[in-house]
């Protein structure tokens, strides 16, 4: 699954992907454009891999060494309470057939915004010790 651009459905006109990144280091969430996995490597810091998948094809990815790299910085989803990621994240939208393209996420940032969380390395351990 190689991806990275989206496709105007009804021209067939490619163009830059658009996904929300979360950052967690700056406890943001921003839109952003990019075009090849290398723009994803660089937004989320490493190789990919897949985080979580909505019912609707929106797809989390994160760095899949996010906690080999020493990190300070996680965030986790309220879908996924299980487990919190290290490093930051990317959501792109459905895959377009099999045409290895995506559609820009579903959710949007208002709605993304109360599902997050950021922690320091700090306050996890303060959430582990007391």
């Amino acid at each position: 699954m190689v991806f990275w651009a989206s496709m105007d459905l009804e021209t067939g006109d490619k163009s830059m992907a658009v996904g929300l990144h979360i950052d967690a280091e700056n406890n943001t969430i921003k839109e952003v454009k990019f075009s090849g996995t290398s723009d994803i490597h660089r937004l989320i810091g490493g190789y990919l891999e897949l985080a979580y998948c909505w019912e609707n094809g929106d797809t989390l990815y994160v760095d899949e060494e996010g906690l080999l790299k020493n990190p300070k910085f996680f965030f986790s989803i309220t879908e996924r309470d299980d487990q919190m990621f290290a490093g930051n994240g990317l959501i792109v939208g459905k895959e377009i057939g099999d045409t290895s393209n995506t559609k820009p996420p579903t959710i949007n940032i208002r709605q993304l915004a109360p599902k997050i969380n950021f922690y320091r390395w700090l306050k996890i351990l303060d959430m582990v010790l007391f």
